[in-house]
């Protein structure tokens, strides 16, 4: 899981557009229109991601992406295991989310359902 904070521009004057032997030109003056935050899940392993965009980036927003990614994507998994980069959202180094009845989250170094399942291999 990641992400990031991502800045929305316009442009101020068309481009001009391509001719022979001469390039797309740009001006490099631009329009804020504020701000996005790019929520990115993958599996590289399985060839498998998903990005989602938002209006802003809270707690609430990143709990929600979670949320849909136990729900939606992985409704079958018993526990999932999220390592976070960024520590200014969560405050954790990662995070172990357990199905019981509901999901529910363990701060913990290792939940013990990942512990059992080392020991078993």
């Amino acid at each position: 899981m990641d992400e990031t904070p991502f800045q929305l521009l316009d442009e101020v004057r068309k481009p001009v557009p391509m001719k022979p032997a001469k390039p797309l030109r740009e001006d490099s003056e631009y329009e804020r229109n504020g701000t996005c935050s790019i929520f990115i899940f993958t599996e590289p392993l399985v060839g498998w991601r998903h990005v989602e965009a938002r209006k802003q980036r809270t707690r609430v927003d990143w709990a929600e992406q979670v949320r849909e990614l136990l729900e939606v994507h992985y409704p079958h998994a018993v526990a999932a295991q999220l390592p976070c980069r960024e520590m200014s959202v969560f405050f954790l180094p990662r995070l172990t989310v357990i199905r019981d009845n509901e999901w529910r989250v363990q701060p913990e170094a290792v939940s013990p359902i990942i512990e059992e399942r080392r020991k078993q291999k």
